[in-house]
């Protein structure tokens, strides 16, 4: 099992990580991403910056520093991704957000659109 690592705010290069998945998002509005009605370009972020290879565990405010997205914004965001079962939150020392196997599948795209679809919030 692959080990979760914790960061703090400030780690620039997880910026530049994200950024660059923010504009491929932006490039490629045909994959699968864009065919789920409630998935924005910021829960991709998320999910990318909690993914794999380092399957970091970071609090609401740590992964807006790192994705330029308000801090508001990205705590709504990530309750969402969690009551989806994208991400798990840690309480004990948080909250932190980890990814789920099933997030690590959407940014992998090996769940099918219609069945992320289903698992939005008007399921």
């Amino acid at each position: 099992m692959s080990e979760t690592h914790y960061l703090g705010i400030g780690y620039r290069w997880i910026h530049y990580r994200i950024m660059a998945v923010k504009m491929l998002y932006v490039i490629d509005r045909s994959d699968m991403f864009s065919q789920v009605s409630w998935l924005r370009p910021v829960d991709i972020a998320i999910l990318e910056i909690l993914g794999s290879p380092l399957k970091l565990a970071l609090n609401p405010a740590a992964i807006a520093k790192n994705i330029d997205y308000s801090p508001n914004y990205v705590g709504q965001r990530t309750e969402l991704l969690f009551e989806c079962g994208l991400l798990t939150i840690d309480e004990e020392s948080g909250p932190y957000y980890s990814i789920t196997d099933l997030g690590e599948e959407v940014l992998d795209r090996e769940i099918d659109p219609a069945e992320l679809e289903k698992l939005g919030p008007d399921r």
